[in-house]
């Protein structure tokens, strides 16, 4: 185990204006700490999901690292971001250019106005960035196509339980995160914190609800390492955007779209890229155990009266 690096200079960094409204990976450590020279080690995964509604292929995927590193990518990142041309944050759906109203095409958000080649570089260099620390996280991706979702879950009462392939991903992230865990993370024996770029209210508190029950799913080996489960925006927590980057980058090459810097950050990774296939049995099995415990766990959830439109509007 090493020392965190909680010290004057790491406060420091977290003084600027731009952090009045965000939180950092230290920020959240500090409550942890007694003294600076404690030695500390917090297994964390950080994910996101991607996936066009109803159509294609959803993915759920994200890293696992320890805190230490989690907060010197951190300091890598936001050093990246701001390097000229410089943007505020990075989100992976506003590199793609779109169709404009005038007939033009152009980048969105923070690209908004750039040129494809700058787009392509700043792009690059962010990619490049994860990759420096690749050796010491491991990449998890959690994919489903839509057309295995319909299959499975039909148009019952599964449907108000599992009401997008999301909470399939979320758990199979999750488990997959654990799996890893125990494998390439033996020093560490204590719990993961799961943090996922916030969805949508309903959809955060479903998550939370299945991640409640993913116990009554997951071999004994694996149930003491379910942590903390916290979702948050990742324009205010910076460390989701890698995963928000990760999560596009699968989709769109499994989509059959162009997706440069898939393998940089997934593909090669040096610390491991692994993907859980959620197969129809075992979907069927999560549903069956799923639906009686559920209610019965959550006699108050409103799920007959709740529709599907409804949840979709929502979302």
């Amino acid at each position: 185990m090493r020392p965190f690096p909680f010290d004057q200079q790491t406060e420091a960094g977290y003084v600027g204006p731009e952090w009045q409204e965000r939180t950092g990976v230290a920020q959240l450590a500090q409550v942890l700490f007694r003294k600076a020279e404690d030695q500390f080690l917090m297994l964390a995964f950080y994910g996101d999901g991607s996936g066009e509604h109803g159509n294609g292929p959803f993915v759920v995927a994200g890293y696992l690292a320890d805190s230490i590193d989690w907060f010197h990518l951190e300091c890598d990142w936001e050093r990246e971001l701001k390097k000229s041309p410089s943007i505020r944050y990075f989100k992976a759906r506003e590199c793609v250019l779109r169709q404009q109203g005038n007939g033009s095409k152009e980048f969105s958000g923070e690209f908004f106005g750039w040129t494809t080649d700058a787009v392509r570089r700043k792009c690059t260099a962010m990619a490049q960035v994860l990759e420096s620390y690749s050796p010491r996280m491991v990449a998890i991706c959690s994919p489903m196509h839509w057309d295995v979702y319909h299959g499975v879950v039909g148009d019952d009462v599964f449907r108000q339980v599992f009401w997008t392939p999301y909470l399939f991903c979320a758990h199979g992230a999750i488990e997959l995160a654990l799996k890893k865990s125990n494998e390439q993370f033996k020093l560490y024996r204590g719990p993961v914190a799961f943090v996922f770029d916030t969805e949508s209210a309903q959809l955060d508190a479903d998550t939370r609800q299945h991640y409640d029950l993913a116990p009554n799913h997951l071999p004994s080996d694996l149930r003491s390492r379910c942590g903390s489960l916290t979702f948050t925006d990742d324009i205010k927590f910076p460390m989701l955007q890698p995963a928000d980057f990760l999560a596009w980058s699968i989709r769109a090459q499994r989509a059959g779209q162009e997706s440069p810097w898939v393998d940089t950050i997934f593909t090669n990774f040096a610390g491991g890229s692994h993907e859980i296939i959620m197969r129809p049995a075992r979907l069927r099995e999560i549903i069956r155990d799923t639906e009686d415990k559920f209610h019965k766990e959550y006699p108050d959830w409103k799920s007959q009266q709740v529709s599907l439109k409804a949840r979709k509007k929502k979302k």
